[in-house]
């Protein structure tokens, strides 16, 4: 990535944000917008395509993983310290809407819908990796093991492949969904160390993976 004059984007609501921003994850949707969790402040924002603040909504519990699910639809993971922690369901037509929420899960961290946005794969601090269709029903649950513990970001590369970050045992783990099992395959690289995001370039086929403090990224080719 070449380097090019940037600027910052202001993001805090003076009257409203009572901590610094902590922003977990941002989102781009289909309209142009983007979403921002912050955890830090409880709310979920919301920005036009020229990186303006439009509004914000409050959510219950601290925000943290949050994908576009159908058009003017998102889901967002938030954790509560008493529980139960849950996907929170937000319309972003005309502003931000809370629509719903889904209590299934232990500790939701980051989320991805698939392509065809028919599933929604989130992962959880307990229960591993967990694969819900558009009615809430489970389809997959893969449970962490010995060697996958700690998973974190998470994206699909087709519409049954998903590779998900393990923090502690620093891999990316490969999963092929098949309606009769789950396929598992833990591929470690000594060139990751903390790996928090991962994110697939269905264009160039290549697989690109963030660690924690850390100034760089780290591509892989998905093939």
């Amino acid at each position: 990535m070449g380097q090019t004059q940037t600027t910052s984007i202001v993001v805090n609501e003076i009257a409203v944000d009572s901590e610094t921003c902590d922003i977990s994850d941002i989102c781009w949707l289909s309209d142009g917008k983007f979403l921002l969790t912050d955890r830090a402040n409880s709310r979920l924002k919301i920005l036009n395509a020229a990186y303006k603040f439009i509004t914000s909504i409050t959510l219950e519990g601290s925000p943290f993983g949050v994908c576009e699910t159908e058009l003017s639809q998102a889901a967002v993971t938030c954790q509560t310290p008493r529980g139960p922690d849950r996907i929170q369901l937000i319309s972003t037509n005309n502003g931000l809407t809370k629509k719903g929420d889904i209590e299934i899960f232990y500790e939701p961290l980051y989320i991805v819908a698939s392509d065809d946005v028919k599933h929604v794969h989130v992962t959880d601090a307990k229960n591993g990796v967990v694969t819900i269709d558009t009615r809430r029903n489970v389809h997959y649950t893969v449970p962490t093991q010995s060697d996958f513990t700690s998973p974190r970001g998470i994206c699909e590369t087709s519409c049954d492949n998903i590779i998900v970050c393990d923090s502690k045992s620093n891999a990316l783990v490969d999963m092929i969904l098949t309606k009769t099992k789950v396929e598992v395959t833990v591929k470690e690289s000594g060139r990751l160390e903390n790996p928090q995001a991962v994110c697939f370039d269905g264009k160039k086929g290549n697989i690109l993976v963030a660690c924690g403090n850390s100034n760089s990224i780290e591509l892989f080719s998905a093939y």
